[in-house]
């Protein structure tokens, strides 16, 4: 039962027919809803990705900035894990464009806020909690 509805669901967004709105004038349809997730800890990784997953996010997960590579430069927004060595948080905000949304997970160490698309989350945290902070770095670009 439930995976016949998932289907329909899956059929519904890949209809050829809802191409022709993406070049329309005031409808902002994104081409791609990927996500980098640098996360060090492998369990809240999978607790990101499963939440993520059950929005319509299709989500890359990497247990450091080295391993992401190249899968970050098309994605709408990184979430970057606190516990992750300072040099390797430094790296990845410095190679990002700017206008790169990017999650920041801290526990309990201030950040400096210095890039206007920054979102900080203090763990422990829901799904919700990631879901509502890509809403408001979408409504704020």
């Amino acid at each position: 039962m439930i995976q016949n509805k998932a289907r329909k669901v899956k059929r519904l967004f890949n209809w050829p027919c809802l191409s022709r709105y993406c070049n329309v004038p005031g409808v902002n349809l994104p081409t791609t809803r990927h996500i980098t997730s640098i996360v060090k800890d492998p369990a809240l990784s999978r607790g990101l990705a499963f939440a993520l997953r059950a929005y319509g996010y299709d989500v890359a997960s990497f247990r450091s900035w080295k391993h992401a590579g190249e899968s970050v430069g098309g994605a709408i927004c990184v979430i970057l894990d606190g516990s992750l060595p300072e040099c390797e948080r430094e790296a990845c905000l410095a190679t990002l464009p700017v206008k790169t949304p990017v999650l920041f997970l801290a526990e309990d160490e201030t950040f400096s806020n210095e890039r206007p698309s920054i979102q900080i989350l203090h763990k422990p945290l829901t799904g919700t909690d990631i879901v509502s902070a890509l809403m408001r770095l979408g409504k704020n670009p």
